[in-house]
């Protein structure tokens, strides 16, 4: 990775400080993330299912680095990966606060007991973001972006990829037992990234598609 700093460093400085645009997101959802009169109630008996497990907000606190580790490797290896994650993760988030603005949700969190190391977590994690504009869930929107990216990403090797995997599916787990989000805030957070990674490389998803599609043809013709 030196290497590659070292002869590219100018435009991976040039990329890194395109992430401001991620802060700048952020600002407009702390001025949403507030009981603004309507909060809607999306949970379901799924939700009812799921216990409060203090322990999950280890992952849940993992995303952070989780995103910053990736946006900071593709920043260094693949700028057009690099700026096609950016820039879902920023539209991804705006239009989160569009419908955060108009359809305003909240979740019911449990009370906490306890002063040892993980509950002190969630508390921080309670005083720092109100349980307000919930759904899409952020948490599950990067982290599905970024999985997605690493997946179909010709540098990392398998086992990279294997638990690049394994921390997103914990994240989005995390959400829901340490109770920040609902079902269908995952649900929602998951369908909105794989849009966005869609949009964003359909020519690549159409040339696959196409690739596969070819050989069938070929074969059904020789028939």
């Amino acid at each position: 990775m030196k290497s590659y700093i070292s002869k590219d460093y100018k435009n991976v400085i040039k990329r890194l400080i395109c992430t401001v645009s991620i802060a700048m997101c952020s600002l407009l959802y702390a001025g949403l993330n507030a009981n603004r009169g309507v909060v809607h109630d999306v949970s379901t008996r799924v939700d009812a299912a799921i216990p409060f497990n203090k322990f999950f907000i280890i992952p849940y606190i993992i995303w952070y680095g989780y995103v910053g580790f990736y946006l900071f490797y593709f920043a260094v290896y693949d700028g057009e990966k690099f700026f096609n994650l950016l820039w879902g993760i920023v539209s991804g988030m705006l239009f989160c606060c569009v419908i955060f603005y108009f359809y305003p949700t909240g979740v019911k969190r449990p009370e906490l007991q306890g002063n040892d190391i993980f509950t002190k977590l969630v508390r921080l994690i309670y005083s720092n973001d109100n349980p307000y504009n919930c759904c899409p869930s952020i948490h599950v929107l990067d982290s599905v972006l970024i999985a997605a990216y690493v997946n179909r990403d010709s540098h990392p090797a398998l086992k990279t990829k294997i638990i690049s995997t394994i921390i997103s599916i914990l994240i989005i787990l995390s959400t829901m037992f340490v109770k920040q989000h609902y079902f269908i805030d995952a649900v929602a957070g998951a369908a909105l990234a794989y849009f966005i990674y869609a949009a964003f490389n359909y020519d690549e998803i159409i040339a696959k598609v196409t690739e596969k599609r070819v050989p069938y043809l070929e074969a059904e013709e020789k028939r």
